[in-house]
């Protein structure tokens, strides 16, 4: 499965890497250990699952598309 990032985290980790995901697949919070989440951590990235931003308890599957974004800001 491909996982897309976005922003400040493009520019350290690039726009995509390709990962195995087991069948069953597994949860962001899984997910976020197994990149070594400080980067993500410390960018604060909000996971998004099929364009949607999930909690941490989201599980993954390998046909979900998955991106991690930095903090949106607006007004």
């Amino acid at each position: 499965m491909k996982i897309l990032f976005f922003g400040r985290l493009a520019d350290s980790l690039g726009r995509e890497l390709d990962l195995d995901l087991p069948d069953e697949g597994c949860t962001v919070a899984e997910l976020r250990r197994r990149l070594g989440g400080s980067l993500l951590d410390a960018a604060g990235a909000r996971a998004c699952i099929d364009r949607v931003i999930v909690p941490e308890s989201a599980r993954i599957l390998p046909c979900h598309e998955v991106a991690f974004v930095p903090p949106l800001s607006g007004g």
